[in-house]
């Protein structure tokens, strides 16, 4: 294989060099999201889903307030996949998360006893 060494932790092969022509971001998200290349967005929405319904179980909290003081801050934090995946609308993504409250609370009252 051929790399570049530009630092030693960091080893760029001629491949992500060349898509840095396209995107100059894309090699860094590659890094970061794995060598299999970009998430889907449903995978990513199915992802925050799961991250605000353990917040809820977590804090046994399961009104839409309490989604909506949370949601910014997962949004957030999936923001690098979310711009891998070429997701730019925030609030689109906090609202395909949000849908899924019903279903928490519905889960909640059927299968917690707190």
């Amino acid at each position: 294989d051929l790399v570049l060494i530009v630092h030693p932790d960091t080893l760029l092969t001629p491949t992500a060099i060349s898509e840095t022509v396209t995107c100059v971001r894309r090699a860094v998200l590659k890094t970061r999201l794995g060598s299999s290349g970009l998430s889907s967005k449903a995978a990513i929405v199915g992802t925050m889903r799961h991250d605000l319904f353990e917040r809820c179980m977590q804090e046994r909290k399961f009104s839409d307030e309490f989604a909506q003081q949370n949601i910014d801050q997962i949004v957030r934090s999936h923001s690098d996949t979310l711009v891998g995946c070429q997701y730019y609308d925030d609030a689109r993504a906090r609202d395909e998360v949000l849908r899924v409250m019903p279903q928490v609370r519905q889960f909640a009252a059927k299968y917690c006893s707190f």
